[in-house]
C-alpha cells in the first residue's frame, strides 16, 4: 500500500506485511517508488510484530465460537487485520481493540451476510 504526502500527492512510502500460515505477522516499511523496490528489499525490511501489537485478548465473559483446527483458507476465507496505521499506532491498543470490536460486531450478526463466510474465529 502506498502512502501519499496529503499536499503534493507524492509518495511518501509503501506499507507492506505478511502474516504466515502460523498467524505470525511481519510489517516493512520502504521509503521508494513500488516499482524500485526489489524482493531483497522486501524481505530485509520485514521485521516480526509480536501478537500483543495486534492480536486482541478477549475479555472473560465474552464467548467466540472457534474455527476448526483443520480449516484453512480453501475451506473459509480468513478475515485479516487492516494494518496501514500500524507504525503510527504501535505501541498503543489501537489495533488489538478495532480487531476485537469487529470481531465481536462481526459474531452478534444473527447469520454470515453470505454463505461462503462463518462467524468463526482464528485463535493462536
Amino acid at each position: 500500500m502506498e502512502a501519499l504526502d496529503s499536499k503534493t500527492d507524492e509518495l511518501k512510502y509503501v506499507v507492506f506485511y505478511h502474516i504466515t500460515s502460523d498467524g505470525d505477522l511481519y510489517y516493512g516499511q520502504i521509503f521508494k517508488q513500488r516499482k524500485d523496490i526489489s524482493f531483497a528489499d522486501y524481505t530485509s525490511a520485514l521485521e516480526h510484530v509480536s501478537d500483543e501489537g495486534v492480536y486482541p485478548l478477549v475479555p472473560e465473559g465474552i464467548m467466540l465460537k472457534i474455527a476448526p483446527n483443520h480449516w484453512d483458507r480453501t475451506t473459509a476465507p480468513t478475515k485479516r487485520p487492516g494494518l496501514t496505521c500500524y507504525k503510527a499506532m504501535k505501541g498503543t491498543e489501537f489495533i488489538p481493540k478495532q480487531i476485537l470490536q469487529g470481531k465481536l460486531l462481526w459474531s452478534s450478526s444473527p447469520k454470515p451476510p453470505t454463505p461462503t463466510l462463518s462467524h468463526t474465529s482464528a485463535v493462536k
